[in-house]
């Protein structure tokens, strides 16, 4: 009885099969070069992003750099798509949390489906400062 619990207990440990990693066909991936503004004070800065064609899988990594001054956080980066390239709509759940820092604030806005056919990353500004707005995008047909 011992041994019949051993090899149904082996024989389960064996069943269980290990998956392959899958790495994505670096053919059917586009990187769209990167898109800057600078943001001083008030003002508002807005990188545009218009895609060709369908994506299965879209990117968009905001990122903002203190050139000078204070930031804080009255206001973040965000996310917003458009169907006609002219009414924008924020995309719930994409902001970027603004702290006063000298390090860069990095964060990836992913997207399993493309909803809009155009896309902005926009932020206005709070205060006395200046700082750059980026954003690089990566897209996976």
């Amino acid at each position: 009885m011992k041994k019949l619990l051993i090899f149904l207990t082996l024989g389960l440990l064996f069943s269980f099969t290990a998956k392959a990693q899958v790495v994505t066909n670096m053919v059917n991936v586009d990187y769209q070069t990167l898109y800057i503004d600078t943001v001083t004070n008030t003002g508002t800065g807005a990188l545009f992003i218009t895609l060709t064609q369908p994506y299965n899988n879209l990117t968009i990594q905001p990122k903002v750099t203190k050139i000078i001054g204070t930031m804080n956080s009255n206001s973040a980066p965000k996310l917003q798509g458009s169907i006609d390239g002219t009414n924008y709509y924020d995309i719930a759940g994409d902001t970027l949390h603004i702290t006063n820092t000298s390090s860069a604030i990095v964060d990836d806005w992913v997207k399993t489906s493309q909803a809009y056919k155009y896309y902005k990353v926009t932020w206005t500004g709070t205060g006395t400062m200046s700082a750059k707005l980026e954003a690089k995008v990566f897209l996976v047909k």
